[in-house]
């Protein structure tokens, strides 16, 4: 694998997304859009994760995002896994 981001139309203010990534049930990678941006600034480095199996299950989880009166959470969400 070669590496894992995630990508935005629309960036969060006022608070970044934190995302994980679950392989199986069990944290595979977590990643991070900071406020202000559309793309994970620092993809998470593939060489050093387990390899991808047939029959695998990915899932997201979003672990935290702001949402206030003023502020956006972001929109259109991907994760762009690169082999």
């Amino acid at each position: 694998m070669r590496d894992i981001f995630a990508t935005v139309r629309q960036a969060p203010t006022g608070a970044p997304i934190n995302l994980r990534l679950n392989l199986n049930g069990v944290e595979y990678c977590a990643l991070s859009i900071p406020v202000g941006a559309t793309i994970t600034p620092d993809p998470v480095n593939g060489f050093n994760l387990p390899p991808l199996q047939a029959m695998d299950k990915l899932s997201l989880d979003v672990v935290s995002v702001g949402q206030t009166a003023v502020t956006t959470p972001g929109r259109d969400l991907t994760v762009t896994i690169r082999l």
